[in-house]
């Protein structure tokens, strides 16, 4: 975190970890601002009754400048760098490096349109395992983590906004689904049925296999914080990896597509930073990771309390595990060549 300010004014009011003097201002009011969010957030508030500005309330989700602005006979002018749970996640050096699940030579063949038509089919029909059977699951057994019978209003408030994002997710892989089924016609993408028997086309992978695997020990064994986080990271790694895809493809002319550009074309806009609706869906559920986690995050800093400190490192290696899973999730050169059932 950056803080550019008069350090003789720094001490007892903190944000994020950056302690501002509250005593220099009695019965002054702070103007929060933060212009680069979708909308401008400006809050006054009085200096006296402030702990601590906790930035996942201001709906951050991102590094971003926080002005802070003390009215009165004193005026000074704070500049600071927030830094969210989930952006410090987002910039942890993780074993599987960052890059190798979104710039896989997979993603590189699609945005540079080398990428075989097979062999697009054959992820996308891992990609639809993972999205009809596993992912309902997983939700479905968050929902159940949920402590909707608290008697304590602020859980009550947040548990309710939590049931509201995981049905959503819901909302959202039933369409991503029938998204996967019309486009597999639309662009004669051979992906055949889920379920194991007639009319598979496809092996699973050992990936698929780990992918769900993990997702289901997650949802049934860890806490609703961890399976949040697995949520969130399973997200941001999609985004990501098919904003880079959908970046380069909208550089190409509709005559360098094909078939096979046509149909990356539509599956990255779907899961990228260009559309709006996904973008925003990935950045609720950061949202909510940083409600519940950046308190526990900045106690843990503050006083190495054990139970946060562990809450923590959970989250630390649940990132780097989604990271892992993500990079071994996208098929190698040749290998839908191996993977495809004899029909007979």
């Amino acid at each position: 975190m950056i803080c550019t300010t008069n350090w003789q004014a720094c001490g007892n009011l903190e944000m994020d970890g950056v302690e501002l003097d509250s005593s220099y201002y009695p019965g002054e009011m702070l103007l929060v601002e933060l212009p680069h969010a979708r909308q401008v957030f400006r809050e006054e508030i009085p200096v006296e009754r402030i702990d601590y500005i906790d930035s996942g309330l201001l709906g951050i989700s991102n590094m971003g400048p926080l002005y802070i602005t003390v009215f009165g006979s004193i005026q000074q002018s704070i500049s600071v760098m927030v830094q969210t749970f989930t952006s410090y996640l987002a910039s942890l050096s993780t074993p599987v490096p960052y890059e190798a699940a979104t710039s896989h030579q997979f993603l590189r063949d699609a945005a540079d349109l080398t990428l075989p038509h097979d062999r697009l089919a054959f992820w996308l029909a891992q990609d639809r395992i993972y999205a009809a059977q596993a992912y309902p699951r997983f939700i479905a057994l968050l929902i159940t983590k949920i402590p909707l019978d608290s008697t304590d209003p602020a859980v009550q408030v947040r548990s309710r906004r939590t049931l509201q994002v995981l049905v959503g997710c819901l909302d959202n892989i039933v369409r991503e689904v029938n998204f996967f089924e019309d486009t597999a016609r639309r662009y004669d993408l051979d992906v055949g049925d889920v379920e194991q028997g007639e009319g598979q086309v496809w092996r699973e992978r050992k990936a698929t296999r780990d992918y769900t695997a993990e997702m289901a020990r997650i949802a049934s064994l860890g806490t609703l914080e961890d399976g949040l986080v697995f949520l969130w990271a399973m997200e941001k790694v999609y985004l990501d990896a098919w904003s880079n895809v959908s970046s380069a493809l909208r550089t190409k002319s509709e005559s360098e597509l094909g078939k096979t550009g046509e149909a990356l074309r539509d599956l990255s806009y779907s899961w990228s930073n260009a559309n709006p609706d996904f973008s925003e869906f990935v950045h609720g559920i950061g949202m909510l990771v940083d409600e519940y986690l950046m308190p526990l995050y900045q106690q843990a800093m503050k006083d190495g309390c054990s139970n946060h400190a562990e809450a923590i490192v959970r989250a630390e290696s649940i990132w780097a595990r989604v990271v892992e899973l993500e990079a071994e999730f996208w098929p190698e050169q040749k290998e839908e060549e191996k993977m495809r059932i004899p029909q007979f």
